[in-house]
């Protein structure tokens, strides 16, 4: 027990499910009773953690030995927090510069599944605005961030995930039917540029663009949000914006050095 964490508490439950994953550094599997062994965690304990762990695809079990070892999805895991920033700080600076050219709302989001979790914002100033937050998750199918992500993800990945999948509605507007958003996703990725039209909320526009990087293929969508009437009266000027914004956000990000 660490940290004053009260028996069988969540608390304690999370510092045993960290104590058994730091286990496994400098070793390449483990038993139960090993790790029994080196947590100070009882075995009944350790049994239920891994058995979770499992699950969660955060460790793996070899069939025949029957120990356990720490998995790719933990790795992917942590691969995925250091992409997230490491886009956000290659981008920032064309966020800015997008928000200044455009006078409206810039996000930076990238794919988690079926959400579309923003990463970086840049605020209008404009007292009517599109307003995120970082770390905000939002539907990928009802925003034209999400659009693209998606739209640049494989057929594959596509069929899998969106064929049979239900699409909550927000508003009238929002396209539930996986086949029409299929075919949509398809004119997104030949056109380079997604537009949402009042599909997450009423009265609100927005027109994302990718951005690439070698190693990953697409690594987030740049998008400007407005309300609608200001979004039409310039739509063709935030089309533009955003694109050059996508443009420019994958040469930055193409630029980073990853050694």
């Amino acid at each position: 027990m660490q940290h004053g964490s009260q028996p069988g508490s969540p608390t304690q439950t999370v510092h045993r499910v960290v104590r058994i994953l730091k286990a496994f550094d400098g070793r390449r599997t483990l038993g139960i009773a090993e790790l029994a062994a080196c947590t100070d965690v009882p075995r009944s304990s350790v049994h239920r953690i891994v058995r979770a762990l499992v699950e969660e695809q955060l460790l793996t079990q070899d069939a025949d030995s029957r120990r356990y070892e720490l998995s790719l999805g933990l790795a992917e895991f942590g691969a995925g927090i250091l992409r997230s920033n490491a886009v956000r700080t290659a981008s920032r600076p064309t966020v800015l510069e997008t928000r200044s050219r455009t006078h409206e709302s810039v996000h930076l989001g990238v794919l988690d599944h079926l959400d579309v979790v923003i990463i970086d914002t840049a605020d209008s100033h404009y007292f009517v605005r599109e307003v995120t937050f970082p770390g905000q998750r939002l539907p990928a199918h009802a925003i034209s961030t999400g659009k693209v992500l998606l739209a640049h993800q494989t057929a594959a990945w596509q069929r899998r995930h969106l064929e049979n999948a239900r699409l909550p509605a927000f508003t009238a507007h929002t396209v539930v039917d996986p086949e029409r958003l299929l075919a949509e996703l398809g004119q997104v990725r030949a056109q380079g540029y997604a537009i949402s039209l009042g599909e997450l909320e009423e009265g609100v526009g927005g027109v994302a663009a990718p951005v690439f990087a070698r190693e990953w293929g697409i690594a987030a969508a740049v998008s400007v949000g407005a309300p609608m009437d200001r979004f039409n009266q310039h739509r063709e000027e935030l089309i533009a914006a955003v694109c050059d914004a996508g443009r420019a956000a994958t040469a930055a990000l193409l630029r980073v050095s990853w050694a």
